[in-house]
């Protein structure tokens, strides 16, 4: 038998014998490649296996120039989920099967998607892959915003996470802009209450990316961006108003409800919806969901969480629209 060998930059050879597996694949695909006649369709098999994913990663991009350089088409099947990083250098086609039954007659159909998205990573990896980061202050806001991905039938495609004090906020808009992150589909929510107006944000922000470099305008512009806020009626706070869509729409013979109607002053505003989870011997969580339940069967409801509602269905309809061109 004939056995390739490779030669260096070192000037050192060895042959594919002393190779291990995944070196000797590597090797015999780019021997194929090398050798095809220009305009060459070449098939490959599990791209992905016994390779390393560093390995992978420079296989593509180095049969990405053959291909170019040779006007050569190569199609290879592959289960590895590293593609999608490597998509200027490969067009991904996503191909399910798809099971139905029809009369009692069951059947298999093939379905070939024009790229990937959150539902189709699940199936690759049985992990969901959230599109959409969506940052809170407190479990109420946390509890809303899951509500509000719920109607939208968008709770796949989000994750929510808390991250406290309010001031939290703006360092973390700017942390997210100073590491250079991917912002497109982030999201930070200021409750409503505090640092209401683009004012009030502005002196936050320019507390936090201070400097002097030519482009800190444009980095302060796009940490702004990534916050919103509830559109909660002036001069209340979250669980003041909570608390008054409870009284005005709750079942007055529900225990929640005569609780409730029993706090008339509080020291502290939180108190407004602590004060019902102490009484009912409650967790915050349950609190919470039940209050939701009811406020969001309310006029104020749809007004409340329009700006967050508004920017998740526009950043879901943009993921659909790319996942079908």
């Amino acid at each position: 038998k004939l056995f390739t060998g490779v030669k260096l930059e070192s000037q050192l050879q060895y042959s594919s014998l002393s190779m291990g597996t995944g070196e000797q694949r590597t090797i015999k695909i780019l021997e194929t490649v090398i050798k095809a006649e220009p305009y060459s369709l070449i098939l490959i098999d599990e791209i992905d296996l016994l390779l390393h994913v560093s390995s992978l990663k420079k296989l593509i991009k180095k049969l990405s120039v053959l291909a170019k350089n040779k006007y050569l088409q190569i199609i290879f099947t592959t289960h590895s989920v590293e593609m999608l990083q490597l998509t200027q250098y490969v067009k991904i086609q996503y191909i399910d099967t798809i099971h139905s039954s029809i009369d009692g007659n069951d059947s298999e159909k093939t379905v070939v998607y024009s790229g990937i998205n959150s539902d189709l990573i699940y199936n690759l990896t049985g992990k969901a892959s959230n599109i959409l980061k969506i940052y809170v202050e407190d479990e109420l806001a946390k509890s809303i915003v899951k509500r509000t991905l719920k109607s939208l039938n968008c709770s796949r495609y989000a994750e929510v996470i808390k991250y406290g004090s309010v001031e939290n906020a703006f360092t973390l808009a700017s942390a997210k802009v100073i590491s250079n992150e991917n912002i497109e589909n982030t999201l930070i929510i200021l409750d409503g209450d505090k640092y209401c107006e683009s004012g009030d944000k502005e002196r936050q922000i320019n507390k936090k990316l201070s400097g002097t470099e030519s482009n800190i305008d444009e980095k302060r512009r796009q940490a702004l961006s990534l916050i919103r806020q509830f559109n909660l009626p002036q001069g209340k706070t979250p669980e003041k108003f909570f608390y008054d869509l409870l009284i005005e729409n709750g079942d007055k013979d529900s225990e929640l409800f005569m609780v409730a109607e029993e706090i008339n002053v509080v020291g502290d505003e939180h108190e407004w919806l602590y004060n019902i989870r102490d009484r009912l011997n409650y967790s915050e969580e349950n609190l919470v969901r039940d209050i939701i339940d009811i406020a969001s069967n309310s006029p104020s409801w749809n007004d409340y969480i329009m700006p967050i509602k508004e920017w998740i269905e526009s950043k879901v309809c943009q993921h659909i629209a790319l996942m079908n061109i």
